[in-house]
Parts: structure tokens; C-alpha cells; sequence
């Protein structure tokens, strides 16, 4: 018995409506494994929310380039454990600029997790993210990551959790401007 509903909602630039499609769990998720645990049945497991998806952004699901979409939604509703998991992604600056806001909502818990990445540098391609957890309605900084994408597609962290004028400095001393 699959107790696990998921929606993914999408707008389109310049396109007034929102387009909704609804996802299996076993397309939405990687697959059950046994590998991870030598007992296994996998007629006795079942997904859940925090299950492991196969993407992390929705555009990935729908095959749409990530300049033509204005945000995107996930919601995973799991009756079993009475938790509904939502992600959403606003995107500016042709998709080179990013929000993910992750809601976490049940009867024993309620989570607010936001997720800032900003284009910082077009070549090397640098990234900032910044991660924010929401309590009492405001959101409180958590840490700060700088990503540059190598030549051969691979990724470096050139910076973790420091504060701006630090990240500054350092990132002018790597040639990045900011």
C-alpha cells in the first residue's frame, strides 16, 4: 500500500498558469536497496518522505531548461508518518540565481530550512550559498559556502562558513571578484 503522494508544481516565464504533475515514488526516488542493509525486504519497505530522491531539483524531473522557469514546487505528502515535505525554487537571472525554501510540516515537527545561491563569478563559474534555518519567523543564518566549478565540470569548496568580509578577502586573493 503506497502511502506516498507527490506533486510538482512549475511556472514558465512569461506563462500566466501553473503546470502540475503528479509523480510516482519510484520514479521520484532512487530505488529501495538492499545493499545497504543485508536483511532487506523490500516487501515490507516502503518510501517516505526523506527518502533518498533521485534528483535534488525538481527542474530536473520535468525537462525544462532552468532559464524558462520562473519556480518550481515539490510536495510529498506521507500519510504513514502524517508529515508533508515541500521544496520550493525561485529562479533569477536566467536560472544562475536561486532561492530553496524546504518545509518540513506534521504533527511533531515544523521545519523551515531556506537555501540562497547566488552567481558570484561567471568565469570560473563561482557560486554562493547561503543556508538559513527559520525560527519564530525569522530566518537565522547558518553557514556560508563558496563553490567554483572546475574545468572538467567537478566542484570546489573554496570557502566555508566565514563571515562576508572575511569570504571578501579571500576570494580576491583566489582572483574571484566579488
Amino acid at each position: 500500500m503506497n502511502t506516498i503522494s507527490i506533486w510538482i508544481e512549475y511556472k514558465l516565464v512569461n506563462n500566466p498558469d501553473s503546470l502540475k504533475i503528479e509523480i510516482a515514488p519510484e520514479d521520484y526516488f532512487e530505488p529501495l536497496d538492499e545493499d545497504e542493509d543485508p536483511d532487506f525486504n523490500n516487501a515490507d519497505e516502503e518510501y517516505d518522505y526523506d527518502s533518498v530522491p533521485k534528483y535534488f531539483h525538481a527542474i530536473e524531473y520535468i525537462g525544462c531548461e532552468i532559464s524558462d522557469v520562473e519556480h518550481t514546487k515539490v510536495t510529498i505528502l506521507d500519510e504513514r508518518n502524517s508529515i508533508e515535505y515541500i521544496q520550493s525554487e525561485t529562479f533569477w537571472n536566467k536560472g544562475e540565481d536561486r532561492m530553496i525554501m524546504t518545509q518540513t510540516l506534521g504533527k511533531e515537527v515544523n521545519r523551515y530550512d531556506m537555501l540562497l545561491e547566488t552567481l558570484i563569478n561567471i568565469k570560473p563559474k563561482t557560486i554562493q550559498q547561503v543556508k538559513f534555518i527559520i525560527e519564530n519567523n525569522v530566518p537565522k543564518y547558518q553557514e556560508q559556502i563558496i563553490i567554483q566549478t572546475n574545468e572538467d565540470g567537478s566542484e570546489s569548496i573554496l570557502l566555508e562558513n566565514v563571515q562576508k568580509q572575511e569570504s571578501n578577502n579571500r576570494l580576491s586573493k583566489l582572483g574571484v571578484s566579488v
